[in-house]
């Protein structure tokens, strides 16, 4: 391998990279608004008194979740 394509692959490597840690920083960042717009209709939905409702072709239903505990 020529001197040429070895630093040509570095630079390519350098940038996939980079990309990869710009997505990783946009995913942190939509998971988080994911996770406000998800507590904010749970709570509207709650208020409201809401346990399901369709829109588009999704379903929104709100679940009890139930955890065990070592006692």
């Amino acid at each position: 391998m020529n001197d040429n394509s070895m630093l040509t692959l570095a630079d390519r490597l350098s940038d996939l990279k980079d990309q990869k840690s710009d997505l990783m920083a946009q995913l942190k960042d939509l998971n988080r608004q994911i996770d406000e717009a998800s507590s904010s209709l749970v709570q509207m939905m709650v208020d409201q008194e809401c346990t399901s409702f369709h829109r588009g072709s999704h379903m929104f239903v709100l679940a009890v979740k139930e955890y065990l505990s070592a006692i």
